[in-house]
């Protein structure tokens, strides 16, 4: 009497839950990741603002940017309280205001606004600088979190569903043997050994030949 064929193991699918870090799900159709409710958020707060940073870089041209309004509107008040109290108050009290003192002091004044002026726009272009490489490397470190949870439940997914196929084909072969499970075996066996020599072109080469040896010698 003819031995019952043994049907090959259903894929099957795992999880891996970090809390923190977000959580990935692996079944045959293949490989999920779903982030945390933070990890979205910051996310989000990043795409919002890294092109408009960049933009604002590359044209050097602040006029519409609101934080450096405020920053331009702090200045100029100092600026002229500045020009008040250490120029015109001081000339007016030395009777100065008509003489030729004046213009050298508002000569001065407009030298120092000039340079000032220009420390103003440096200051703003390197903080802006600032949060562009805070964005690029939050955005590096949530990429970071998910390829090692997602490589995790791979490898999870990896062993469960190869100790599955070693198993089948152990059964397989303590019942006398079985064509299909003998490929099984032999495609995992070659995988392993043409990935080893030869990454992932490798590994499936060595699938395909291994398999059909192990097919064969099962017969």
């Amino acid at each position: 009497m003819g031995k019952g064929k043994k049907k090959t193991p259903e894929y099957t699918s795992t999880s891996f839950d970090s809390s923190l870090w977000g959580s990935s799900n692996m079944d045959k159709s293949g490989m999920s990741y779903t982030p945390t409710s933070w990890m979205n958020a910051t996310m989000g707060t990043v795409a919002d603002n890294y092109n408009k940073t960049l933009q604002s870089m590359v044209n050097n041209d602040f006029t519409n940017d609101k934080n450096f309004q405020a920053y331009q509107n702090r200045f100029n008040d100092q600026m002229t309280n500045y020009y008040n109290n250490n120029i015109l108050n001081d000339l007016a009290r030395r009777g100065l205001i008509r003489s030729s003192g004046l213009q050298a002091a508002n000569t001065d004044f407009a030298n120092t606004l000039a340079d000032r002026q220009l420390d103003l726009y440096d200051n703003y272009y390197n903080r802006l600088n600032n949060n562009l490489a805070a964005m690029q490397g939050s955005s590096n470190t949530l990429y970071n979190y998910m390829t090692g949870i997602t490589n995790a439940n791979q490898n999870v997914a990896n062993a469960v569903n190869n100790y599955q196929l070693e198993k089948a084909a152990a059964d397989a072969k303590q019942s006398g043997g079985n064509p299909l499970m003998g490929g099984i075996q032999g495609a995992m066996n070659g995988a392993a050994a043409g990935g080893s020599m030869g990454g992932g072109w490798g590994a499936l080469g060595g699938a395909v030949i291994g398999g059909v040896g192990g097919a064969l010698a099962s017969r």
